[in-house]
């Protein structure tokens, strides 16, 4: 209030009053809102009073419950206490029941080594000495003191002990035996026997021992002398592949023998070590293998060869006669290659599935075994990777030797008709399938990838050269030949054979546009044939394949490019220059017309039907001789130059209303006969020429609105702001002044 006295502006007064109105109003809200509640609260209140009673029961109850609880407590305590006593008690008899077996079993062995050895049960022998061996010798010896049994218990296992010497002296004598007779059911026979007398690793040796002579017998007998009895002719351009099969095929039969044995008698890991020392084996008899295929065939001396710096075969022959090659050879030996490769690949693939769960179980007991390290770093994976290297060399000469002799020897094109292509086209295109085809069959993706980027490699850089080349050739200094009049028969007396270089030009064009499509081709060809053999690599092996695949691909860009190049050099250079003389007549045909005018045109036309007939007469050859796709190419560039010399022609002609109808007229005309000549779709270059023709037929400047931002409707402008100015100032009826007056 103090405050309030102090006022003395009305305005300030008034201000004041507003406040206090205002906070009258809130409270006033307030306590309606509380009077309208208090129905509610007083009953909510009258529940309350009534659970009160009620919560007195629940409070009687739960001390109740909570007695209940704390003596239920109590009596589970001390049952698990007499359970736990019980508990110990049940093991400490278990403990002395077991002792007491002990003690028992101990006299069994004795009595049942001795019995027998007697019979020469050996097995059985070994099982008491295996259970002997498992007893805790100072615990029995414990178990029997101050008992009668004492002497007798020590003595057991001193005889025990000699009865385990005997009898691993025995089974060591038995088994030599075996093996120096052959006899391969005792060997197995005792090779169950060293892991019962504790010899696991002994007998790991003998086996391992045992496996490779196995191998060495059975190579010297079937294996090593197949290449110099073979008598079919054939088989012995594969024999050396036959004999590494046949070596991994006896390997991979005795893995499969005897694995079984091993991973029950040795445990599951335990094979990792066999497999080791057999490899070793197989890695002796697979080098020999390569070796006498290296020396029989000269393949090392072959790629020694080939890797020289003159690659050029006449200089070879001029040099040394006998060191010109005959690459049709190579193809066997490059078949043998591949299979000697597939082969290996197949076996390793073997080795990866038979010891894929012992390498799991060695690992999970704190191994270090890594299957994938044993398999690279043997020998004979070194030996392969060797051999794929001088593999990949030799047939990426062989794809190159057989490349060059197909472009030697296709044909002279004097005369052709229709659309030729050259015959070393589909021939180097059947080679790179067949060499990249072969290269899939060897199963190695550094192999595959190679090739694969060999095969690019000679499209993007040999191939693509001759075809440029073939190009150049029709173009002398970056001057233009004559190609027109040469396909008229109309030939310049300054130039030489000018019909090949014609023919040559056409065709090469031809081949640059086939070679594209058959890239195309062969890779979704190549992506079918691979498809079985990426399944089953690993994701860093397939990414590797298909990035091969795909630069191989992307040379069909390439080939593109010098049909485009080409394409272009001929309608630019050789078909524009004259059909531009038509064009050019555009702007002495007066568009600035009468009605009669009108009319005689329409009897005499005076432009587009000389024009049309001039295109019709240049690029009617060029539909006989270049393939279907390269002619609609032609045609599509062809169009772009038209409408651009057209289109400047016109900005230079001055139209009245008339001669902006005819020049519709002339336009539809040249379109329609464009069209009927290509399977493109050419309409949409002559989109700016259209819109040239909308502003000529206009009615009044004004008119362009109609057609002009929201009201353009479907229609796109291609034409700029400036254009449409300065095709509406072509119109000799309109004024300079509407026509900068109007907004677009």
């Amino acid at each position: 209030m103090s405050s309030v006295d102090l006022l003395t502006a009305v305005e300030d007064i008034q201000r004041a009053v507003n406040e206090l109105q205002l906070k009258e109003q809130q409270l006033n809200q307030q306590l309606d809102g509380c009077l309208e509640s208090q129905v509610e609260v007083t009953q909510k209140l009258t529940s309350l009073q009534d659970v009160v009673p009620k919560v007195d029961y629940l409070i009687k109850d739960t001390v109740k419950l909570d007695g209940l609880i704390k003596h239920t407590c109590e009596l589970a305590e001390n049952v698990s206490s007499k359970v736990r006593i019980l508990d110990l008690a049940k093991n400490r008899v278990n403990s002395a029941m077991k002792r007491v077996d002990d003690v028992l079993d101990l006299k069994d062995c004795v009595d049942g080594v001795q019995s027998a050895l007697k019979i020469e049960d050996y097995e059985q022998a070994a099982a008491h000495i295996n259970r002997y061996l498992s007893l805790d010798e100072n615990l029995v010896k414990a178990t029997t003191i101050d008992s009668a049994e004492e002497g007798s218990v020590g003595g057991a296992f001193l005889l025990l002990r000699e009865a385990e010497e005997h009898l691993k002296g025995i089974v060591n004598e038995k088994f030599d035996a075996a093996v120096s007779s052959g006899n391969a059911v005792e060997v197995e026979r005792f090779l169950k026997i060293f892991p019962l007398l504790g010899m696991k690793e002994r007998g790991k040796r003998k086996i391992s021992q045992y496996l490779k002579s196995q191998i060495s017998d059975n190579y010297k007998q079937h294996i090593e002398d197949m290449a110099s009895t073979v008598t079919n002719e054939q088989r012995e351009k594969m024999i050396y592949a036959d004999m590494l099969m046949k070596l991994y095929e006896l390997i991979a039969k005795i893995i499969e023998k005897y694995q079984p044995l091993v991973e029950t008698c040795y445990g599951l890991g335990n094979m990792i070590p066999i497999v080791q020392a057999i490899q070793r084996e197989c890695d002796n008899r697979a080098s020999s293998i390569l070796k006498a295929f290296e020396n029989s065939r000269r393949f090392n001396l072959t790629v020694l060869g080939i890797k020289k710096p003159s690659r050029n075969v006449s200089d070879r022959v001029a040099k040394n006669p006998y060191e010109r090659y005959d690459v049709r050879e190579f193809d066997i030996v490059l078949n043998e290659v591949a299979a000697m490769s597939q082969r290996s690949e197949l076996y390793f693939s073997f080795l990866r599935r038979s010891l894929r769960k012992a390498v799991e179980v060695a690992k999970s007991e704190g191994g270090d075994a890594d299957l994938s390290l044993l398999i690279r770093d043997c020998e004979l994976s070194h030996k392969m990777q060797d051999l794929i290297g001088n593999y990949i060399a030799l047939e990426n000469f062989y794809m190159q030797e057989i490349t060059t002799k197909a472009v030697g020897l296709s044909q002279s094109y004097d005369n052709i008709a229709g659309a030729v292509t050259s015959s070393y086209v589909d021939d180097i295109f059947f080679i790179l399938k067949k060499c990249i085809r072969r290269s899939l069959s060897t199963a190695s993706v550094d192999g595959i990838g190679a090739m694969l980027n060999n095969a690019a490699t000679l499209l993007t850089n040999y191939f693509n050269g001759i075809l440029n080349a073939k190009i150049r050739c029709s173009f002398i200094a970056g001057s233009s030949i004559d190609l027109s009049g040469m396909l008229q028969g109309k030939l310049q007396p300054a130039l030489t054979e000018t019909v090949k270089v014609k023919n040559s030009f056409l065709v090469t064009l031809n081949d640059a546009e086939v070679t594209s499509e058959n890239i195309i081709k062969l890779c979704k060809d190549l992506e079918v044939d691979f498809r079985t053999f990426l399944d089953q690599l690993d994701n860093n092996s397939r990414h590797k394949i298909q990035s091969c695949l795909n630069e191989l691909s992307d040379t069909s860009n390439v080939f593109k490019t010098i049909v485009n190049n080409g394409s272009t050099q001929l309608c630019v250079s050789v078909i524009m220059p004259k059909i531009k003389i038509h064009i050019d007549s555009f702007i002495s045909v007066s568009h600035d017309i009468t009605e009669d005018m009108f009319d005689n045109y329409e009897m005499n036309d005076p432009f587009v039907q000389n024009l049309i007939s001039c295109i019709s007469q240049d690029i009617q050859i060029y539909k006989e001789h270049l393939s279907a796709a390269n002619f609609d190419l032609l045609i599509s560039l062809l169009t772009n130059e038209i409408t651009t010399e057209l289109e400047n022609a016109i900005f230079r002609s001055t139209f009245n209303r008339l001669g902006g109808l005819q020049f519709d007229k002339e336009l539809r005309a040249l379109v329609s006969f464009l069209t009927s000549v290509t399977q493109w779709t050419i309409r949409d270059k002559f989109a700016r020429l259209s819109q040239i023709a909308i502003i000529l037929n206009l009615e009044n400047v004004n008119e362009i609105l109609d057609y002009w931002g929201v009201n353009a409707g479907p229609l796109a402008w291609r034409l700029t702001p400036a254009d449409v100015r300065n095709s509406l100032m072509l119109r000799v009826d309109f004024r300079r002044e509407d026509i900068n007056r109007i907004k677009l």
